[in-house]
């Protein structure tokens, strides 16, 4: 199976290969260009400043694929905008989205570091440390076709593969910064 791959916005190589974009078309630099503007356009309605741009790129995820917590952005005025741009996605697929409260990644972060730096956990314990942590999401999305979601970049959060091995999850996701911070 294919693996994820990251491509990034500003070489121009975003488009979702053999999927929804095709690199030979020569409406594919203005088709990105609307869907960048159409996303910076929705997620200027959460800030407080001027939009700013700061990297881009496209992911795919298949059933052997594993999806970590993860923060985009640490500090102030950081926006995430993720983007599914496959053809279509059935519900019983899974590949949801998944956002966590700001005390589990409190939680996550300081008892990790605690069992380990005690050597109260090995390096084997901590994938069921993360498998735990992974079972109580506070949100989950499905990537329904043409979905976008924006959300602050400092929110904890992580990617579930697609449960069919039929399924390809595709996603271009911007990461974008509030000029006001």
């Amino acid at each position: 199976p294919p693996k994820k791959q990251k491509k990034d916005f500003q070489t121009g190589k975003t488009a979702v290969e053999n999927a929804v974009l095709h690199h030979e078309d020569p409406q594919e630099n203005e088709l990105q260009a609307e869907l960048f503007h159409s996303i910076m356009d929705h997620a200027a309605f959460l800030t407080k400043g001027e939009i700013r741009f700061l990297r881009g790129y496209t992911n795919y995820y298949v059933q052997t694929d594993q999806g970590y917590i993860h923060q985009d952005e640490s500090g102030v005025g950081g926006i995430s905008a993720v983007w599914y741009c496959h053809p279509d996605w059935h519900l019983n697929w899974g590949g949801e989205l998944v956002v966590y409260d700001v005390q589990d990644k409190d939680m996550f972060e300081d008892a990790g570091k605690y069992l380990y730096e005690k050597n109260i956990m090995r390096d084997e314990d901590r994938q069921g440390f993360y498998d735990h942590v992974m079972s109580s999401p506070m949100h989950a999305v499905t990537p329904v076709a043409n979905r976008l979601v924006i959300f602050d970049s400092n929110v904890l959060h992580a990617a579930r593969p697609p449960q069919s091995s039929d399924a390809l999850r595709l996603s271009t996701a911007l990461k974008l910064a509030d000029t006001h911070y």
